[in-house]
């Protein structure tokens, strides 16, 4: 039986090198994102590496009922999920500055969303009494800088509720894991200042959730930070 796998914000960036790299091994992919055309290149795409591989909805994440409709139209088509990948995600400047709408906005998408799909998943990885969670979060997170604290407060809070979610389902068979990378190669870094070869670049992720999904089922990794070697 193929594998499942859900990625949330998967038309760019790190969704779609997780979407078209898991079609590559041989997953089924049920890809959600905000843009419409950029789903259809990755669904264009994905059917070329593997007919009928992935499955794509444009929703918003903090949208809880949509969430619930998509997430229901998945268990229906493919009768399982094995992998969630929470990876959408915005990215606004500003701490004591930052616009409430800004700051809401982050909230929504960051930590709202990945909770959405969290709720969504884990009755069916509890029936299957197995499964992986990873939610892509964020260095920022971990180490807040003066011009993100708004955006850095959403990844904190996304880390502290993987941290929690680890510990309580690791003795049902059900995995989570938190990548904190630091600059990776998507229209989000812009203000990095790097060029393009001196960032994390999205296959890195990629080879990330790899690894991870890799281990042994005796095996759990809570937490991968990843640095911009020339960000230290």
């Amino acid at each position: 039986m193929l594998k499942v796998a859900i990625i949330t914000g998967a038309g760019r960036g790190i969704g779609r090198a997780l979407a078209l790299g898991l079609v590559r091994d041989g997953f089924r992919v049920a890809g959600v994102a905000r843009t419409s055309s950029e789903l259809k290149s990755l669904e264009k795409e994905c059917n070329e590496l593997s007919p009928s591989s992935i499955y794509i909805s444009n929703l918003d994440v903090s949208d809880r009922e949509a969430v619930k409709k998509f997430l229901e139209d998945v268990a229906n088509r493919w009768g399982r999920v094995d992998v969630l990948v929470n990876n959408a995600g915005i990215s606004r400047r500003g701490t004591s500055k930052v616009s409430y709408k800004d700051f809401k906005s982050m909230l929504d998408i960051n930590l709202i969303g990945a909770f959405n799909f969290i709720q969504g998943v884990t009755p069916l990885m509890r029936r299957q009494k197995s499964g992986h969670i990873v939610n892509v979060s964020s260095i920022a997170g971990k180490t807040p800088f003066a011009d993100t604290g708004a955006y850095s407060a959403t990844k904190a809070a996304l880390n502290a509720l993987t941290e929690s979610l680890f510990k309580e389902l690791a003795s049902e068979g059900i995995s989570v894991s938190s990548i904190c990378p630091s600059w990776v190669d998507t229209a989000m870094a812009t203000a990095s200042g790097l060029s393009h070869k001196k960032m994390i670049q999205p296959e890195d992720i990629l080879q990330a959730v790899r690894f991870l999904l890799s281990l042994t089922p005796a095996a759990i990794v809570p937490e991968i930070v990843i640095y911009c070697r020339s960000a230290i």
